[in-house]
């Protein structure tokens, strides 16, 4: 029936049909419309996350750090700053910056372990090349102070005690190079130094002692020169205990009272030498020595000159020896001008006795020729 209808229908109304069944089949329903997506606002970008330091890297970075610590001190304490003062400076000014702040994360941790290692081993090398020449000086000052002591008598006082100090210095000597521990060669090489200045110290004392009892300017202040005997013998036993900080106080102390005693006493006997100086001055001026031993007198009035200038700066010790030797310069050369006028008296007396025997021989010839002529 369908194939009949189909037949026996217009043209036209099939072409209508076909384009209605057409229309149909190509259409469908309409897909929803798509959200929008959510996009971040330009510009912005989120935080990426990054690991925190890793337990093994912070502990090889506490390892570093306690590395870098050592070096850093041993350069400074075994003269970095004084033998390499720009490099020192240089790696100071790296040790601020890496100290400025903590890593937050692997990355900063690994950066900050690699820095602390650089950094410990510059300083290292700054210690190892500053060592000798630091070695060197502490022994060469060392080496002064005892010549100091030396100086100042101490061989002949109390050799024993130098020897003792001998042994600290050889204690050191063997801490630096064969125990290669140089912190304690440093504190024995500081003990051998006390040593040798207590000594040196005591020895300067004892000197002030002697000198006292020579003038006997202990009555001048007999309980400060009490006290000043009391310190000299606290220092001895504290030294031969190993005290050596407190011998050394005690010397010092000690030294300061003796002096103190003695340039009171020098300052009157100062006084009395001026005024034999001048005595001697007045005695070798009538004797006619600014003439007759012109180079001596000027000698002798030089060094009165020289103290005058020390009592005037108050060096009463250097002051009396002075004007003792321009005194003695005075006498002699008073005697030597004595000596000369004597000598010349002597060639005038003689002369004078020559003269008048040669007028008795005139007169005794004139005697005989008168009478010879009479006869």
């Amino acid at each position: 029936m369908t194939q009949r209808f189909f037949s026996q229908a217009p043209v036209s109304l099939m072409i209508l049909l076909i384009l209605a069944l057409a229309g149909a089949c190509s259409s469908s329903p309409a897909a929803p419309e798509a959200e929008p997506a959510l996009t971040e606002p330009a510009g912005e970008k989120p935080p990426e996350e990054t690991p925190a330091p890793a337990p093994e890297t912070l502990a090889a970075l506490e390892d570093a750090s306690a590395r870098l610590e050592r070096a850093r001190n041993m350069a400074r304490d075994f003269g970095g700053e004084r033998y390499l003062p720009e490099e020192t400076a240089a790696a100071d000014t790296r040790y601020t910056a890496l100290k400025a702040g903590a890593p937050g994360n692997e990355a900063e941790a690994r950066d900050a372990l690699a820095a602390a290692l650089e950094l410990a081993a510059a300083y290292e090398g700054i210690f190892e090349r500053a060592l000798p020449a630091y070695a060197e000086d502490r022994t060469a000052e060392i080496r002064g102070v005892r010549e100091e002591a030396v100086f100042m008598g101490i061989l002949a006082y109390s050799p024993e005690r130098l020897d003792a100090a001998d042994d600290a210095a050889d204690e050191a000597r063997r801490l630096y190079e064969v125990e290669k521990d140089h912190y304690a060669a440093r504190d024995a090489a500081g003990v051998a130094e006390n040593r040798y200045r207590a000594l040196a110290l005591g020895a300067e004392a004892l000197n002030e002692a002697y000198e006292i009892e020579f003038y006997e300017f202990g009555a001048l202040d007999p309980e400060g020169y009490a006290e000043a005997n009391r310190l000299f013998d606290g220092g001895l036993a504290a030294y031969d205990s190993g005290e050596v900080g407190d011998a050394l106080a005690a010397a010092g102390a000690s030294l300061a009272l003796y002096r103190d005693i003695l340039d009171r006493g020098m300052k009157d006997y100062a006084g009395e030498r001026r005024l034999a100086a001048e005595a001697e001055r007045g005695y070798a001026e009538e004797c006619k020595a600014p003439v007759a031993v012109r180079t001596e007198f000027e000698s002798a009035a030089h060094i009165f000159g020289l103290g005058e200038a020390a009592y005037g700066r108050e060096e009463y010790r250097e002051a009396a020896n002075l004007y003792f030797q321009a005194e003695f310069g005075f006498a002699a050369a008073a005697t030597t001008a004595e000596e000369k006028r004597l000598r010349a008296e002597a060639a005038i007396r003689r002369a004078e006795e020559l003269t008048a025997a040669s007028e008795i021989v005139a007169q005794d010839a004139e005697d005989l020729i008168t009478a010879e002529v009479e006869e």
